[in-house]
């Protein structure tokens, strides 16, 4: 299931790159091997705010400070990218790839087979690092045959105060390029750019990151758990058209029962989702229409969190997935299935 934003994303192995935006800025992205991307990630420093060097010390701001970009080998000057606090702790996008690297060697991964998604804003201010572990480590799981999800983690940051640093753990499904973010405390590790410990806590939460085996479990369940045609129908009513509108409630529907992407022919907002004309779109790859069940839906929701062409926007709909599938799911289930008791009554979060 491939997202427009998540075009060409490992499909060779070989450097592609895709244009995008992230929060009102111009972004790109580049898939290529992991030593390539560190020289691809540029570096910053703080500087004083300030009119100009040439003015008197005493016209210096006391409480704010200036990230810059520093040169490159394409622009061999300065860009200012950002303006913080004088507490604001600057951390360097090169240096959560190379503590990542650390880790992962750690494990006794190749780095040589591990792909990098790189997506950086047009100076560099914010960064998406997502590093796909190799499909024949003890870092996947088989869907079905020919059909493989690799764990693949997703780190943010950025450098001019806009972004929190933040890690994710996901799973990609290799056969369509569809990724599920995993709703656990060390999955969704965020913190503010304040204080030492940042990389602490970093590193503390990535190594608890890499113990996978109770996600692998968890997708057996989900396969197995089945969910009915007409509790289908009443979530698809009652929390997808409700949190994502008419438009993806519809595409949903559709996709889950025949693999299908559609689009509206007419607008009819006081019609059941089921009976909202449309047309077909386009084939779903890796959509799994011979039974509703959890791990289908979860995919369905998946593909369109990754067919949304803002890069925050995209992240935002992604974090939704888990809360969203929880009214699904029985009260008496939601312990073994990964939901916490009550997720369901707290609507999405």
């Amino acid at each position: 299931m491939r997202g427009s934003v998540q075009s060409d994303l490992f499909s060779s192995g070989q450097q592609s790159e895709y244009s995008f935006s992230w929060l009102g800025l111009p972004a790109t992205r580049r898939t290529l091997p992991l030593f390539e991307a560190a020289r691809m990630i540029p570096a910053f420093a703080k500087r004083p705010f300030q009119v100009g060097r040439a003015v008197p010390a005493a016209t210096l701001n006391p409480y704010y400070e200036v990230i810059v970009r520093l040169p490159t080998d394409e622009e061999p000057t300065e860009v200012p990218v950002g303006l913080v606090s004088k507490n604001y702790e600057l951390v360097q996008h090169l240096e959560i790839l190379q503590r990542a690297a650390s880790i992962l060697a750690v494990y006794e991964l190749d780095l040589d087979h591990v792909e990098v998604s790189l997506d950086l804003t047009v100076f560099g201010e914010r960064m998406r690092l997502g590093l796909l572990f190799p499909k024949d480590s003890k870092y996947s799981y088989t869907v079905r045959p020919g059909d493989t999800m690799g764990l693949y983690l997703e780190f943010i940051n950025s450098v001019d105060g806009s972004l929190r640093l933040a890690l994710r753990v996901n799973w990609l499904r290799l056969v369509c390029t569809n990724g599920l973010t995993m709703r656990e405390v060390v999955a969704d590790f965020s913190r503010t750019h304040l204080g030492d410990a940042v990389f602490e806590d970093f590193e503390e939460h990535l190594s608890s990151a890499m113990e996978v085996v109770e996600h692998q479990k968890l997708f057996h369940r989900w396969l197995r758990y089945r969910v009915t045609p007409d509790a289908f129908e009443e979530w698809i009513e009652k929390t997808v058209r409700r949190t994502w509108g008419l438009k993806a409630a519809v595409r949903a529907y559709h996709i889950a029962h025949r693999g299908v992407d559609v689009e509206i022919e007419t607008m009819l907002r006081s019609v059941q989702v089921a009976d909202i004309p449309t047309r077909d779109r386009s084939r779903v790859p890796g959509a799994l229409t011979d039974s509703l069940s959890l791990f289908a839906i979860s995919q369905v929701l998946a593909w369109l969190a990754g067919e949304r062409r803002e890069l925050q926007e995209q992240l935002d709909w992604k974090r939704q997935v888990y809360p969203m599938l929880a009214p699904l799911v029985r009260n008496d289930q939601q312990g073994a299935l990964g939901f916490p008791p009550g997720m369901a009554d707290d609507g999405v979060a």
